[in-house]
């Protein structure tokens, strides 16, 4: 037993050097190669959402519109209300959730989520942008590309770093 100890021991011991004396890759490349090698990086991971995206919104049988920022939207319900423009003060029921229907939030849980159109902070970049292309009293599922979202960074908690969420929304009249 002390043996498997020792043994497992100097395994995580080692594992956790990982090489250190081995220097990355990175470190041996100048600025202006560092530099070309993380914009090709971003570039297969931009390649890779939108693929993603792509293969999500066909499956799922519904005939999505897509935007120039790579936003995509579904109108599931036209409702009688007006278009919404800047500034409006809108009222919505949601449903958040990653691509694999991993719950996020809803408004079941919270209650409606107010904002105010390409002013409010508390709101995504994705969501001004989809619901300047609704109108009050709309159903609609909104399909938001990571650089739209929560980035990078993801939300710290349920939504991990460059996902792409999906909103079911119901905009209030």
């Amino acid at each position: 037993m002390k043996y498997l100890i020792l043994v497992l021991g100097v395994v995580f011991l080692h594992s956790c050097q990982g090489g250190s004396n081995v220097e990355p890759p990175e470190q041996n490349l100048t600025p202006a190669e560092h530099r070309e090698a993380l914009i090709q990086q971003n570039v297969e991971r931009l390649r890779f959402e939108r693929e993603m995206l792509e293969a999500y919104s066909d499956s799922s049988g519904l005939d999505w519109t897509r935007t120039g920022t790579g936003l995509q939207y579904y109108i599931y319900e036209n409702g009688e209300g007006a278009k919404i423009e800047e500034e409006d003060i809108i009222e919505m029921d949601y449903t958040l959730t990653l691509l694999d229907g991993f719950p996020v939030s809803s408004s079941a849980e919270s209650g409606p989520f107010m904002m105010r159109v390409n002013k409010d902070n508390d709101a995504v970049l994705g969501m001004h942008e989809a619901t300047l292309l609704l109108h009050k009293g709309d159903s609609a599922a909104i399909l938001i590309p990571s650089h739209l979202a929560w980035g990078i960074a993801g939300d710290m908690d349920k939504i991990p770093p460059i996902t792409p969420v999906l909103y079911h929304v119901r905009i209030h009249d």
